[in-house]
């Protein structure tokens, strides 16, 4: 099944955070692509930090709901814990945002945290 997977991260080292992330992932699928990583302001907030932000496309064999647990295996990994959240920091966000042809979080998939890289990754695929 194809997944697109929204990351991001507004902790430092955020670029490592989102390799880490997609190292991860890559154990997880038979292929993977990803966007450059790109800033994005966090949203409803100002003053605080700017999110790095990423979005790969993968194929794995794994249903959803595995795919999910996995992904919330590596946010905990990447140290997104209760403490993490009730200072508002986020070392890792990992979400399906679509699922074979089904948009699952219609909500993420208007953003333009998950519009950037989804768009780029579209347009390198138009190129080949």
């Amino acid at each position: 099944m194809r997944y697109v997977i929204g990351l991001g991260s507004n902790c430092e080292p955020r670029e490592t955070h989102l390799i880490n992330a997609l190292n991860s992932l890559a154990t997880l699928a038979d292929s993977i692509y990803s966007s450059t990583h790109y800033e994005s302001p966090a949203l409803g907030a100002s003053g605080k930090p700017h999110y790095l932000n990423a979005v790969a496309e993968i194929e794995s064999s794994l249903p959803i709901y595995l795919l999910n647990a996995r992904l919330k295996e590596i946010e905990a990994a990447e140290g997104r814990d209760e403490e993490a959240r009730a200072e508002g920091r986020v070392p890792l966000d990992a979400d399906i945002v679509i699922a074979g042809d089904e948009i699952i979080r219609p909500k993420d998939f208007k953003q333009f945290f998950f519009r950037r890289g989804y768009e780029e990754l579209r347009s390198d695929f138009e190129k080949v």
